[in-house]
């Protein structure tokens, strides 16, 4: 993957402004924290794993604008300690990339707080991150520089729906992996877009995204997929 070098007036334009991203201790984090360090802004980044974190980023770290937090994605408290330690950093923050996610689990797991894993990790605790940091997107939101917020979804919407009946938890015995990611996907683009109707006139808007099948450890679960990389 290479991350597009941003030109001198976007890096201009972002000096002095603040970005929270998930999930930037390996794959699409990664690059996300380059190309958008290259603009001048400041970083406020997890991982569930500083060590591999610190490994990932060293070449690009800079500490002088940039700050890593734990945040364990299957708990719900890890969350809260994540974002209260960034909301003490700083009162601001111009855009939120949801970035963390895992995938095709191959059998049914549960977060700490009981939830299925990837629907607890792909959207519930960026749900929960997302209400917790509103207040500091609101705040740095103007007409000329609106907030966002940015969610890593997938093409694997289409797989599967929400699906409400037992939870959202696949506990009747028709557990699928990749319907539980199409499930949490799914959720992704529904959340973006609740922001974007909620919030869009008052200058915070929400966007999902397609990245695209990337060579990234999220794959890992995924064998079938696996020879298109070679």
């Amino acid at each position: 993957m290479l991350a597009r070098q941003p030109s001198k007036s976007s890096k201009t334009k972002r000096q002095g402004r603040v970005f929270v991203i998930t999930g930037t201790s390996s794959g699409i984090g990664i690059e996300t924290v380059r190309a958008i360090a290259a603009t001048g802004a400041t970083l406020y980044l997890t991982a569930r794993d500083l060590d591999k974190a610190k490994s990932a980023l060293e070449s690009i770290f800079d500490p002088s604008r940039m700050e890593l937090f734990q945040m364990d994605q299957d708990s719900l408290a890890s969350v809260r300690a994540a974002a209260a330690a960034i909301l003490k950093k700083t009162s601001k923050i111009h855009c939120l990339i949801n970035n963390a996610g895992i995938m095709a689990i191959p059998d049914l797991r549960f977060t700490v707080d009981g939830y299925e894993l990837q629907f607890g990790t792909n959207h519930l605790s960026h749900f929960l991150l997302f209400q917790l940091l509103k207040p500091a997107l609101f705040a740095a939101a103007t007409p000329e520089l609106p907030s966002r917020v940015v969610n890593l979804s997938s093409s694997s919407h289409n797989i599967h729906g929400i699906n409400d009946s037992d939870g959202y938890s696949f506990q009747r015995g028709d557990y699928d992996p990749g319907m539980a990611y199409g499930q949490s996907k799914t959720a992704n683009i529904y959340m973006a877009n609740e922001i974007e109707r909620r919030y869009g006139a008052e200058h915070l808007h929400a966007t999902s995204v397609h990245p695209g099948i990337v060579a990234t450890g999220l794959t890992r679960h995924m064998q079938d997929i696996k020879p298109s990389f070679k």
